[in-house]
């Protein structure tokens, strides 16, 4: 459900599935203990996942926060997926 990988700088977060509320409350508590020990740039890599829901972007914008501005990215989004980053104004999250 949840890979960490140290690319460079960046810190990535490899997701797969349904990021919904029953998956993203454990995986919240994954990814900000990693940041707790490596606060770098971050990227959610979501290219297996099918499904997010109101959670996962709350856990965006505390990641965001958490790490700074522009410090945070969203990659290999599902066209689905991005529409909902767009309806929801966090587009500029997705790269």
């Amino acid at each position: 459900m949840l890979e960490t990988r140290q690319n460079q700088d960046v810190l990535e977060f490899v997701l797969v599935g349904a990021m919904d509320s029953a998956t993203c409350p454990e995986i919240k508590e994954e990814i900000l203990a990693k940041l707790a020990e490596n606060p770098a740039r971050v990227a959610f890599d979501l290219k297996a996942v099918d499904f997010i829901a109101s959670i996962f972007l709350s856990l965006c914008l505390i990641v965001s926060q958490k790490v700074g501005e522009g410090n945070f990215s969203v990659v290999n989004p599902q066209p689905q997926i991005k529409k909902v980053f767009k309806i929801a104004g966090l587009d500029k999250f997705v790269k």
